[in-house]
């Protein structure tokens, strides 16, 4: 036995294909992990596109309504059921998605808030707008903040996710402070 620290040449070689698997074995699942979430992020951005278009299209019926004095609009606070329902998956979305999504459904409980103070509720979806009321104008104004913040919210769903960020590129590296850093040389 020698009094060598390090181990003999017949035990490293053990010992580097253990570290290789580890480091193999991490980067694999780093790998998988990362495709989850994209997959993750690209099914529930277009659940959220599809009930966004959704209540879109209850507000343009909302507006047809309102504007052809039927007395009545639909209330839209249950159509953000899988949004309520997932909120627990919207941090797989990027920072302005989340923010135009969540826009739009804070339009949309303004625009309930409104109609509940505007008009006269009838039934469990539906509000009930008298034909010459003046509080109809709040209710246009407030229905087409509400499509406005949800439209913003579609674009913002619908285009192409923007390329997977690195992480790690730049953290390993010393940071110089910049009262360390050499002046650039300027030409004479």
């Amino acid at each position: 036995m020698s009094n060598f620290p390090f181990p003999s040449a017949g035990h490293i070689v053990p010992v580097l294909c253990l570290v290789t698997v580890m480091v193999l074995s991490r980067v694999i699942i780093s790998r998988q992990m990362r495709r989850r979430g994209s997959v993750d992020r690209d099914r529930l951005r277009a659940s959220l596109a599809v009930e966004l278009a959704a209540v879109r299209d209850l507000l343009d019926n909302n507006l047809d309504l309102l504007a052809a004095q039927a007395g009545y609009v639909v209330s839209g606070r249950g159509s953000f059921l899988l949004l309520r329902a997932s909120a627990g998956r919207l941090a797989v979305l990027e920072r302005d998605e989340l923010a135009v999504v969540l826009a739009a459904y804070g339009a949309n409980e303004r625009l309930e808030a409104v109609l509940a103070v505007a008009g006269r509720p009838s039934g469990p979806s539906a509000f009930r707008v008298p034909p010459r009321d003046l509080s109809r104008a709040d209710i246009h104004q407030a229905m087409l903040r509400t499509r406005d913040a949800i439209e913003t919210a579609l674009r913002a769903l619908e285009a192409p996710p923007a390329p997977a960020r690195r992480r790690l590129s730049l953290a390993i590296l010393p940071r110089i402070p910049a009262r360390d850093r050499d002046p650039v040389p300027q030409a004479g």
